[in-house]
C-alpha cells in the first residue's frame, strides 16, 4: 500500500502525515488478536491500562500503534517502510477523540484502543478527522 493510498482513503480535509512511503497491511485477526492481548498485557504492567487525565485517549492511540509498528518491524519481512495502522483524530458523539485507524486486507478499520476493540463510525465522524498519523 502506498502512502498515497491512505491519503486519499481519509478525508480531504483531515492534515495526514505519512511518514513512510509504502505500508504493509496487518490481518485484522492479528489486531484484535495476539497483538491485543499483547497490548493489553503491557499496559497492565506499566499500570497504564485506564484512562486518566495524563494518560488519555491520543496516548493509548499512540501506544497501540507505535506498539505494532514495533511487532511489525521485529517480525516481519518484507519490502514495505512502514506498517498501516495510526492515530486518527475525530469528533465523536461525546467530543474529541483519538483512536486507531488501520488499513487490512479486509478493508479500513478503526479500533479502540482503551478495549482493543472495534468501532463503527458514522460518515459524519468518519468525516470530521482533522489529523491522522501513520
Amino acid at each position: 500500500m502506498l502512502c498515497w493510498d491512505i491519503k486519499t482513503a481519509l478525508p480531504g480535509m483531515a492534515l495526514v502525515i505519512t511518514a513512510d512511503q509504502t505500508y504493509a497491511q496487518p490481518k485484522l485477526d492479528w489486531l484484535l488478536g495476539e497483538y491485543a492481548e499483547w497490548f493489553k498485557a503491557s499496559r497492565w504492567k506499566l499500570g497504564l491500562d485506564k484512562w486518566q487525565r495524563r494518560h488519555d485517549c491520543d496516548d493509548f492511540a499512540r501506544a497501540y500503534a507505535q506498539g505494532c509498528s514495533d511487532a511489525w518491524a521485529l517480525t516481519e519481512e518484507g519490502k514495505s517502510e512502514g506498517l498501516a495502522v495510526g492515530e486518527f483524530f475525530y469528533h465523536s458523539v461525546n467530543g474529541p477523540h483519538a483512536i486507531v485507524c488501520a488499513f487490512t486486507p479486509e478493508g479500513r478499520v478503526f479500533i479502540e484502543p482503551q478495549t482493543c476493540k472495534l468501532l463503527n463510525l458514522s460518515e459524519k465522524e468518519i468525516n470530521s478527522c482533522w489529523y491522522a498519523r501513520f
